[in-house]
């Protein structure tokens, strides 16, 4: 489900529902089924600059049980329609992580 308060508004509210299977000789049991709540947003800051702010809760209730939070900010700067530079902070099941990529579109 998503929400723009205007057509043209800078702002996206979104939620969704995820069914998930991973399977993983790392997991306990090799397998674990579950799924997850997210809600978030994108706000377009510039015609050029992104923002996604967002937030999850997963379960898994099949295999290896488990229960985390998930949060996450991304960033996209488009220096051209083929060249971006992006950067994501990420926190899930107590790990953090941070990525800084260049991408470029051929």
């Amino acid at each position: 489900m998503a929400y723009r308060p205007q057509f043209f508004s800078p702002l996206l509210l979104f939620s969704f529902i995820d069914v998930k299977t991973e399977f993983s000789p790392h997991l306990n049991q090799n397998y674990r089924l579950g799924g997850d709540v997210e809600v978030g947003a994108y706000y377009d800051v510039t015609d050029n600059l992104r923002i996604k702010l967002a937030g999850s809760y997963q379960v898994f209730f099949l295999g290896e049980r488990k229960r985390f939070f998930t949060a996450q900010f991304l960033t996209r700067y488009a220096i051209a329609q083929d060249l971006d530079i992006r950067m994501e902070l990420n926190r899930y099941d107590h790990n953090h992580e941070g990525i800084f990529a260049i991408n470029y579109f051929f």
